[in-house]
């Protein structure tokens, strides 16, 4: 059985957004996750994303570390609290973020807390953003 890995969709444009991309990127020793903003030109058909959909929050788009060659199946998308769970998990070869971020009570908590972010991402200090740092992004609206 591979690894897990996946791709993390993220506002390109947010500070505290690439913070945390760079955190992951630090922690996935094994390169089993890639990065990449909803901005960038054709992600969001490329990933069967909304502009609704990255506009509210992050995802992570599972898929298996071989690529897709291996014939396994990939697990459905998911954004929020559970994408940052799932991206961490990811990221240290373990499986502990993602269902905290699911559980009933203590999921819809941290879902909460989640929401109270994405909603103030543009006002929290980060780092550069991630579309200052590539030239494949699409100007902001």
């Amino acid at each position: 059985m591979s690894a897990r890995a996946g791709v993390v969709v993220i506002d390109g444009y947010c500070g505290v957004c690439a913070r945390s991309a760079d955190l992951l990127v630090r922690l996935d020793r094994r390169a089993h996750l890639t990065i990449v903003p909803s901005q960038e030109l054709g992600a969001l058909d490329r990933y069967g994303l909304t502009p609704g959909q990255v506009a509210a929050s992050v995802w992570f788009l599972p898929r298996p570390a071989d690529g897709g060659r291996g014939g396994g199946r990939t697990a459905r998308p998911v954004g929020g609290a559970r994408a940052v769970g799932a991206a961490l998990d990811t990221a240290l070869g373990i499986r502990l973020f993602e269902p905290i971020a699911g559980a009933p009570l203590l999921g819809r908590v941290i879902e909460r807390g989640y929401r109270w972010v994405a909603a103030n991402r543009r006002r929290l200090p980060g780092a550069t953003p991630w579309c200052h740092r590539v030239d494949t992004c699409a100007e902001p609206a």
